[in-house]
Parts: structure tokens; sequence; C-alpha cells
């Protein structure tokens, strides 16, 4: 994500300020671009980032809702 000396980026106007993670996609980045200049962008790290954090959750309820409704057979 772009940063800019006099605060002008996207990432610097008022509703992304309370936005977490940017140094996270920043890193992401700086990795990607050595194994593979110029090739994935932010805006598909920030996609798969979602991706894979919204499947992460739905998982995590699932596994949840597996657990109880495992505990409330066994012990029904």
């Amino acid at each position: 994500m772009l940063d800019s000396a006099n605060k002008t980026a996207e990432k610097d106007s008022p509703p992304n300020l309370s936005l977490a993670g940017f140094d996270v996609i920043d890193e992401v980045k700086t990795a990607l671009e050595q194994a593979c200049p110029n090739t994935v962008s932010c805006a598909d790290i920030v996609a798969l980032a979602t991706r894979d954090s919204v499947s992460f959750q739905v998982s995590i309820e699932v596994n949840a809702k597996s657990l109880i409704s495992l505990c409330v057979t066994y012990y029904l």
C-alpha cells in the first residue's frame, strides 16, 4: 500500500484510520516482490487475506457448532 509524505495516500484517509494490518500487507508485498516482481498487487493480497480470514472464521464457527452438537448428543 502506498505511503505518502503528506498523508494523501488512501490508507491515510479518515475512514481508514481505524484499520489495522497495513504493516502485514506491506511485509507480504515485500516478500512477494522479491520472489516474483511486478506480479501480485496489494489489492490481490487484501482480497486473499479477506477470503482466508472469512474462511477461517466460518471454520471456527462450524467446528464450534459441531462440537456443541456432539456434546449435546453425547450427554443427553
